[in-house]
């Protein structure tokens, strides 16, 4: 059973609800089966980071702990490169800085997803959010299934994602 709480930061407070389709051959005995995150001190917090995060602990050269699992769609790659490039372009960072964020980015022990589950599921975020396209919403899309709380350092975004997914701060990444 689990309890309410116990060993939990608040983002992280409840029973979660895995929905999975049965296999072939398989009996399937119920199509949500609860899903309990352990309440001990060893229980991994599962982070979905942006690029905008990604490129953050690149600049601080921060050390995820065990204790946390980072995850992000395949497409994080792409987006950290475009930020840094554009950072370049602007005169804001160095081209060398910004393959050393680069090199920090790609070493990040980073979880990539980018199934049909995913893509199809952040089709689902755009529409309900009404967005122009899906880029974002595969991180929010993330979250909902295999993540615990999303964490970016955008503002607007996280004012509009609240109560959407759970959302954390960068801080509860150190």
């Amino acid at each position: 059973m689990c309890q309410m709480g116990a060993g939990f930061p608040s983002a992280l407070t409840g029973i979660g609800i895995r929905r999975s389709a049965p296999r072939p051959g398989r009996r399937s005995y119920s199509s949500a089966t609860p899903v309990c995150r352990a309440a001990t001190s060893d229980a991994v917090a599962k982070y979905v980071i942006g690029p905008d995060v990604a490129i953050r602990l690149a600049e601080e050269r921060a050390v995820i702990g065990a204790e946390h699992q980072l995850l992000a769609p395949t497409l994080i790659r792409s987006h950290a490169l475009s930020l840094l490039y554009a950072r370049v372009r602007k005169g804001e960072l160095t081209k060398k800085d910004a393959e050393r964020h680069l090199d920090y980015v790609r070493g990040l022990r980073i979880r990539l997803l980018g199934d049909r589950v995913l893509q199809a599921t952040a089709w689902q975020v755009a529409d309900e959010l009404g967005w122009a396209d899906t880029f974002v919403a595969e991180y929010v899309a993330l979250t909902r299934l295999h993540g615990d709380a999303l964490v970016t350092l955008d503002a607007k975004l996280a004012k509009e994602l609240a109560g959407s997914v759970p959302l954390a701060r960068f801080t509860a990444l150190s």
